[in-house]
């Protein structure tokens, strides 16, 4: 079985690749962080399916986590746990922004 990563490039908006506009200007961040936990608290009790896989390559192993429900919504940590939580805050932003 192969780990290739595929991408659909028909999907990515590449002129985005040759924009002179900084991060700022293409998303709005809040100030704090309680904005977003006040905006995703809603969307805590929902159960996302998750997807976890070990990965091995010259970096080293570690594990890839998703919430395959929500595209993009991908993450990773040295470990099991790690990429767990990762993925709870990575849930979190992946809301925040299909919101705004």
């Amino acid at each position: 079985m192969s780990n290739k990563l595929k991408i659909n490039l028909e999907k990515i908006d590449k002129n985005l690749f040759n924009s002179k506009k900084t991060l700022e200007e293409f998303i709005n961040i809040p100030e704090n962080l309680e904005e977003i936990e006040q905006q995703c608290k809603q969307y805590e009790p929902l159960e996302y399916p998750i997807k976890m896989e070990k990965s091995t390559d010259n970096h080293g192993t570690y594990w890839i986590a998703e919430h395959p429900d929500l595209p993009g919504c991908v993450t990773h940590g040295d470990t099991r746990e790690a990429a767990l939580l990762n993925l709870d805050d990575t849930k979190k932003g992946w809301i925040y922004t299909a919101k705004n």
